[in-house]
């Protein structure tokens, strides 16, 4: 999606956790985020980006933190 020279993009990645990752050793599991990238271009390069996403969601799949319902 674009307006103009700011596009928008929505992105999803995968991968397996085969490194130390914030001091976690690899577990070999399977990890999937979702995000967005915004972007400004100038004479057809970018000038500016904005990226967002939730880390909660790699954190979890990692086993590094839980996340579930608050009672």
């Amino acid at each position: 999606m674009a307006e103009g020279d700011r596009p928008a993009v929505r992105w999803h990645s995968s991968g397996r956790h085969e490194n130390s990752f914030l001091g976690v050793p690899p577990t070999k599991r399977s990890v999937q985020v979702d995000g967005a990238a915004f972007a400004r271009f100038e004479d057809g390069l970018v000038a500016e980006e904005y990226v967002t996403w939730d880390p909660r969601t790699l954190l979890a799949a990692l086993g590094i933190i839980s996340v579930g319902e608050h009672r």
